[in-house]
């Protein structure tokens, strides 16, 4: 079996560089990521911790680990982003979702939903927003 890690010297200069919204919506993603397949595994707990660490206070920990508990999944809202700042999102929401080893089907479809461009900036190359659905023209 590999033996995966979070990089938390890479991780913590993402963090660093992220807004509020930015960092909550990672947030929600991660727990989701977490209970989408209805089991709190322990690997899981290193991406809880990061989540935790995104938060600033101690009523959002709470609210964050009362969903976990229940096994809630989160609403991932769209975020309006740049490219390479939804490329290091996605990256770091895969590596999360195959911190075991694999990936369930389950979390490969979150990861999926949570990568749809929707802005027309995306079209153009400029932007993505994450966590929407495409709506196309026709």
């Amino acid at each position: 079996m590999y033996d995966l890690r979070l990089d938390r010297k890479l991780t913590k200069s993402m963090f660093a560089k992220w807004d509020k919204e930015t960092k909550d919506w990672v947030v929600n993603a991660i727990a989701s990521l977490v209970v989408v397949d209805q089991v709190v595994e322990s690997h899981e707990m290193v991406a809880l911790q990061e989540a935790i660490e995104l938060l600033d206070s101690r009523n959002e920990i709470e609210n964050l680990m009362n969903m976990i508990k229940q096994k809630k999944m989160f609403k991932i809202d769209n975020l309006n982003t740049s490219m390479s700042q939804a490329g290091e999102i996605y990256f770091y929401l895969a590596a999360i979702a195959c911190i075991d080893g694999k990936m369930k089907k389950v979390e490969a479809d979150l990861l999926k939903d949570c990568l749809l461009y929707t802005s027309d900036d995306a079209d153009e190359g400029l932007g993505v927003d994450l966590g929407g659905r495409r709506i196309i023209k026709k």
